[in-house]
């Protein structure tokens, strides 16, 4: 009747005028006029389908709804046709194809959920699927077909495999101790706590896909899954122009190199995301140790299954979506919520101090004694979702109906979860973080489909398969973070409170809040305390995935530029800050850096290159050592914690003695002794007042004899004749062996400048300022994690001749006055000292960094 009603009033006999006014040889009009019956046919089957939908505007012939879409939170202009229509269903129309947007919990719980079998497959998605991973990847699979659902369930329950429900309690040890990490990093650097949250999540997800940790946020492994994540969220969104015009007209997307193609699925021939994370995964595959990683699974499993490379890189690369990017905004999402409703910490302060105390942080053992900090997660995940449409859109495989309205066979069919979550019928208020909502005896409960209480994570056979692994780690770690943290508002200049705006969140299909600033400090000194505490035995714990992140050749995967130099902030990271190298959360340098000691991570994987002067820039690869020894053999790289002024970019190392490490003719030392590379006898380091930095630590396995003398570090003079200052220990040739497990600091005549005892279960700090010119010595010590504090001085010592530092061992014999050629050493030696934050500083203006 539509259509007949349509063509009624068509001028039909216009055409027939046009016609036979330019004759039969008119090939052109008659195309154009048979175009126009034909739109108007096609039209007249929309509103022939509209008048069988749930209801919605008006499409427009051919471009449907598509260009009234607001490109901004086009979720929330959802929610509000649902509420004009006054129906939990609304259609939608981008281009010629329908969209049912579920606004209603109950709705969706009966759709997606109770005829999940229906609602099991995805519609065509041309910008997200077709130009992307397509059909390799379970997130886009289009199961209409038995051999597709069938290849569906192989990908599913390789899947479940790596994150499923109880899989992931195998993983609660190590993303324990990366949440105990992220505490302490807040500790030193809370303005960056985004950055924090990102290498968290990054760093769980990898451990379980390719056992190597994320260490830093500097990681290209973070450059690149964030980049991914955001791009496929920003290309996801309804709204955006572009993607949605490759979706009204699947033509353009046949257009070479069209602008609105740029950036979108394969990028012409790089194929980045395949090539990356499949590089990741057959990397790890190769790299003996952590069988239990999930690309060994893959590739163990690929002749079983048949996997093709493409579907190996999207099984790995799905780990990220599933459990990275949506964790950290989550996290994010929190700490807004604790700023701008500071009453709701009250209860879980009062809670977790009941339950857990002081000394220690919660644990996943603590879970089922806090209701209320439960309560506090769940509201988290309701307040502010992060897949805010529910994911990928579902599609039926057969035509259905709800509530009388005709579903079409794969129709797109979106959950509007920010409409489900901000329905006053479920939840007052719903503006309003408010946990109680989640405790049944609260006015403010109120029934909702399903145990959980919210629809974060999709809905039935499409469900987010990440969500065990991201409850169970956000329960955690906002547990974690509200039991050591205030919250409160960061201030200006003028010492104002600096508002947040509750409603400022990014626009992708995976939404965070836009930066924020909020001052984040320890609730007491016990608690801090114990975050330190915790956050050492936790990176200890966390070493074992280490040597595949510094063996890893990711830095040579082509991927993006972000895998070599940092870029400038993209905008649509939404970061507080651009990615730079993060200092360790101890201390970090204030002064003019003249000689740079400290190793870099990756040397150790590599320490050949402490042998040559074209890949050794820090010290001398010559000077001083056993005459038939190599530096690579020397150095060792312990499985110890950062010392106070290691960034997470350099290592602490270990200078080793044996019997073959005599010097030219020194027979009687054995030694070996780390020399600056640019430091001469007349040099920098000479003049003026620099400060030298070092942190020593004892390892057990290579103890040192006390009955020995040792030189650890010292300045020597140009001509050899003495030291102007020695750090030793053992006992001294001619001297009470009373204090040989004390640190000494000695001046050029041998006197005792300072003393204390060495401590085995923690690194020692030392600072030595030495000012030439003055002929004074300024000496600095701390223990642990604490700050340095001056313990002597300045005080007056012999600085003149020149000379060049040693860092590492010099042992001594006993039994001859000749120490140098003559004497008794022990056979087998095999002695170390561990050193860490090693530097030279210039603290001509008095700057010493403490």
């Amino acid at each position: 009747m539509a259509i007949e009603q349509l063509f009624g009033a068509l001028p039909l006999h216009y055409l027939q005028h046009g016609i036979s006014k330019f004759g039969g040889s008119s090939i052109a009009f008659a195309v154009f006029a048979t175009a126009i019956v034909g739109v108007f046919a096609d039209y007249a089957w929309m509103l022939y389908l509209r008048s069988k939908m749930p209801p919605g505007p008006l499409p427009f012939p051919i471009i449907g709804n598509t260009f009234q879409l607001p490109d901004n939170k086009p979720w929330i202009y959802f929610e509000e046709l649902s509420k004009r229509y006054n129906t939990p269903l609304i259609t939608y129309w981008i281009g010629r194809n329908p969209t049912v947007w579920i606004n209603d919990a109950w709705a969706a719980s009966e759709l997606l959920e109770k005829r999940a079998g229906i609602y099991c497959s995805r519609p065509r998605m041309l910008v997200f699927a077709e130009l992307g991973s397509g059909q390799n990847n379970l997130v886009n699979m289009i199961t209409t077909t038995p051999e597709q659902r069938d290849r569906w369930r192989v990908q599913r329950k390789i899947t479940h495999q790596g994150v499923g429900v109880q899989k992931v309690r195998e993983y609660r040890s190590f993303q324990n101790d990366e949440s105990k990490v992220v505490a302490y990093d807040m500790l030193e650097t809370p303005e960056e706590y985004v950055a924090h949250f990102e290498r968290y999540a990054t760093s769980v997800v990898s451990i379980i896909g390719f056992g190597r940790r994320v260490s830093d946020h500097t990681d290209p492994i973070i450059s690149e899954v964030i980049a991914v994540m955001h791009r496929a969220a920003d290309l996801n969104v309804p709204g955006k122009t572009f993607p949605m015009l490759l979706e009204t007209f699947p033509l353009l997307a046949k257009v070479p190199n069209a602008p609105w193609k740029h950036g979108l699925g394969k990028r012409g021939k790089a194929h980045r995301g395949h090539d990356f994370f499949y590089s990741l995964a057959h990397e790890a595959n190769e790299t003996p140790g952590h069988d239990e990683c999930y690309s060994k699974f893959l590739f163990k499993e690929a002749p079983k299954y048949s996997l093709k490379p493409q579907e190996i890189s999207a099984l790995a690369g799905n780990l990220f979506g599933a459990g990275s990017d949506t964790s950290s905004s989550t996290l994010i999402t929190a700490i807004l919520a604790m700023r701008a409703f500071p009453e709701t910490l009250i209860p879980a302060w009062e809670e977790l101090d009941r339950v857990v105390g002081s000394g220690r942080s919660p644990t996943f053992d603590d879970e089922p004694d806090m209701p209320y900090m439960r309560a506090f997660v769940k509201e988290v995940f309701r307040w502010r979702s992060v897949a805010i449409i529910g994911g990928q859109p579902h599609a039926p495989v057969q035509d259905d109906y709800y509530k009388g309205w005709l579903i079409p066979k794969l129709t797109w069919v979106q959950g509007n979860v920010w409409a489900i979550h901000h329905n006053e019928r479920e939840f007052p208020e719903p503006d309003r973080f408010n946990p109680s909502r989640y405790m049944k005896d609260d006015p403010a409960w109120r029934p909702f489909p399903g145990e959980r209480g919210y629809m974060t994570f999709g809905w039935g056979r499409r469900v987010c398969s990440g969500q065990a692994l991201a409850e169970q780690g956000t329960w955690l770690t906002v547990a974690r973070l509200v039991w050591g943290f205030k919250i409160e508002p960061a201030v200006d200049k003028k010492g104002r409170p600096v508002p947040v705006d509750i409603f400022d969140y990014t626009n992708g299909l995976n939404m965070r809040p836009q930066p924020f600033k909020v001052s984040i400090k320890p609730r007491s000194e016990q608690i801090r305390q114990a975050i330190v505490r915790e956050g050492e035995e936790a990176l200890a714990n966390l070493a074992q995935w280490m040597q595949h992140t510094l063996n890893s050749r990711l830095h040579s995967i082509p991927s993006r530029p972000y895998n070599a130099v940092p870029p400038p902030c993209p905008q649509r990271y939404q970061r507080p800050r651009c990615p730079r190298p993060r200092p360790h959360p101890r201390a970090d340098i204030k002064c003019p850096i003249v000689f740079d000691g400290r190793v870099p991570t990756a040397w150790a994987a590599n320490p050949t290159q402490f042998d040559t002067y074209a890949t050794n820039t820090i010290y001398n690869p010559d000077y001083v050592k056993g005459n038939d020894l190599k530096w690579s053999e020397i150095l060792k790289f312990p499985n110890v914690t950062k010392s106070r002024f290691d960034t997470a970019d350099h290592t602490p190392l270990e200078v080793t003695i044996s019997d073959k490490s005599i010097f030219q003719q020194q027979k009687g030392f054995r030694r070996a002794g780390l020399q600056f590379l640019k430091d001469t006898s007349d040099g920098p380091g000479t003049v003026g007042v620099k400060t030298l930095h070092f942190s020593v630590k004892q390892d057990p396995s290579r103890p040192l004899n006390l009955t020995h003398e040792y030189l650890n570090l010292w300045h020597e003079k140009a001509d050899y004749s003495a030291n102007q200052i020695q750090f030793q220990y053992g006992t001294i040739i001619g001297k009470s062996p009373s204090d040989k497990n004390n640190f000494k600091i000695l001046d050029s005549a041998g006197k005792q400048l300072y003393a204390t005892a060495a401590d085995k279960s923690q690194w020692q700090n030392f600072a030595l300022k030495l000012d030439y010119n003055k002929n004074q010595v300024t000496i600095y010590y701390s223990a642990g994690d604490a700050a340095l504090k001056s313990v002597v001085g300045p005080t007056s010592v012999s600085l003149s001749g020149g000379g060049q530092f040693q860092i590492g061992i010099l042992k001594k014999p006993t039994g001859t006055s000749d120490v140098v050629n003559g004497g008794y050493q022990e056979a087998g030696l095999n002695e170390g000292q561990i050193y860490g934050g090693i530097f030279l500083e210039d603290s001509a203006d008095g700057c010493v960094s403490l």
